[in-house]
Order: structure tokens, then C-alpha cells, then sequence
């Protein structure tokens, strides 16, 4: 049995996805930065992006949450 989610939440789940590509690559980026010693870099674009990711992860959080209750109402 195949089972076909709203595209809402098929939406957020991409959303999601993408956000955690973000993160993984900030993470690889400062490692790079601490490995060539320019840590000040990193530590620019955390106060500069900082905000906008917390914000970001509490909009995908209550999308998903949305998208849960949806998805169990649909059923």
C-alpha cells in the first residue's frame, strides 16, 4: 500500500531537507574556517545568518507541525 501525503506536507518535508543542507554546509564551512585560521570569518557570517536560521527553524517546526495535524485529520 502506497501512501500519498498532502503536498503540503510533502512541501515542508523538502523544505526541511534543504534547511539541513544549509546547516550542513555552514558546519563544513566553519570547519574550514577554524582549519585555515580565519575563525573571525565564521564568526561574521554566524552573527550575520544567526537570526535568520533560528527563525527559519521555528517557521519549518510549526509548518511541520501543521502539516502533522493535517495529515492526521486527512486519515
Amino acid at each position: 500500500m502506497i501512501v500519498q501525503y498532502s503536498s503540503f506536507f510533502r512541501f515542508t518535508c523538502h523544505l526541511l531537507k534543504y534547511f539541513g543542507y544549509t546547516l550542513l554546509g555552514l558546519a563544513i564551512a566553519f570547519i574550514l574556517f577554524g582549519t585555515f585560521g580565519i575563525s573571525h570569518i565564521g564568526a561574521l557570517i554566524l552573527s550575520l545568518v544567526g537570526p535568520w536560521l533560528i527563525r527559519s527553524a521555528i517557521v519549518l517546526v510549526c509548518m511541520l507541525g501543521v502539516a502533522i495535524l493535517i495529515e492526521s485529520f486527512k486519515n
